[in-house]
């Protein structure tokens, strides 16, 4: 079987970064468990922590007005307000955990995971702590404690272990064991069927192994499961290029760009894929048009 030219999936990288937040370079994005927790109330204490006090509402505005600030794109206002947080009450695990995100998109993992680790051991049943400590770790090139991180958020709340196993499997990626990570991604999808994300991954595990025929279905069953995410389009598209078949490339790469109109390197993948076709006048629009957004130009 042939294997994919890897210079395509090198150019495709910034594509992918952009299209998901939060994600290692290879398909996981942060835990999703954020967004389901209460807005009014705190997690409660685990069965092993010690009782504690109520959390003051005065400390859950904070954390709230916090991660107001990161959805807007702001951790250095966020981390602020989970200062003022934990001033309030500094048993409060979520509010250590979201201030481990904010260094997180600051970059300061070293500070991340000093937050993770608080958040956990006041909490030792906070699969977020978990999953996005795993992420931190698997950032610094730690990748058996990242292991170590997932594994136990899949047990802490198997729920959401299709995000825990999704997680590990990028870490078997980045480690280049790709049959671990496509195990891994089977473990996600038996725990969510309906997990696009984990289709997608299994996908680009597949191509990397020169199998593009699984590869195409798992990009294919991810798209119809999640048809606004850009990021399978694109997969897909490759596929179609390396299978020889620029004309379907091309109108996956239109699709994406119909969802993602501004991002750049979609344009430079389906210029090269026209001039593969020898369309040349619509190869030097899109080129042109992907320099004009790399350079920030109307």
């Amino acid at each position: 079987m042939k294997r994919p030219d890897q210079d395509f999936w090198n150019v495709a990288v910034d594509c992918t970064l952009r299209l998901m937040p939060f994600i290692v370079a290879l398909g996981c994005s942060r835990s999703e468990q954020s967004e389901k927790q209460s807005a009014q109330q705190p997690p409660k204490p685990s069965a092993e922590s010690p009782m504690q006090s109520p959390t003051p509402p005065e400390a859950i505005a904070a954390r709230e007005r916090g991660k107001a600030c990161l959805k807007a794109g702001d951790p250095a206002k966020a981390l602020t307000a989970f200062d003022e947080a934990i001033r309030l009450d500094q048993n409060y695990a979520d509010a250590y955990c979201q201030r481990g995100n904010a260094h997180f998109d600051l970059a300061q993992f070293d500070k991340a995971i000093a937050d993770f680790k608080t958040a956990v051991r006041l909490d030792p049943k906070l699969f977020e702590a978990y999953c996005n400590r795993g992420l931190t770790y698997s950032e610094k090139g730690q990748f058996e404690e990242a292991i170590a991180d997932y594994t136990k958020a899949a047990e802490v709340k198997p729920s959401e272990a299709d995000v825990a196993y999704r997680g590990r499997a990028n870490v078997h990626i980045a480690m280049h064991q790709l049959d671990k990570a496509i195990a891994d991604f089977d473990k996600a999808i038996q725990a969510k069927e309906t997990c696009g994300a984990a289709y997608g991954g299994r996908g680009k595990a597949y191509f990397d192994k020169g199998n593009l025929s699984k590869a195409m279905d798992d990009c294919t069953r991810a798209i119809e499961l999640d048809p606004k995410n850009a990021l399978w389009f694109m997969q897909r598209a490759g596929i179609y290029s390396q299978s020889n078949d620029p004309k379907h490339a091309v109108a996956d790469f239109s699709e994406a760009i119909r969802l993602d109109p501004e991002n750049s390197a979609l344009y430079q993948l389906r210029g090269q894929t026209y001039r593969a076709l020898g369309e040349k006048v619509q190869a030097e629009a899109d080129l042109a048009k992907a320099k004009q957004l790399q350079d920030g130009t109307k």
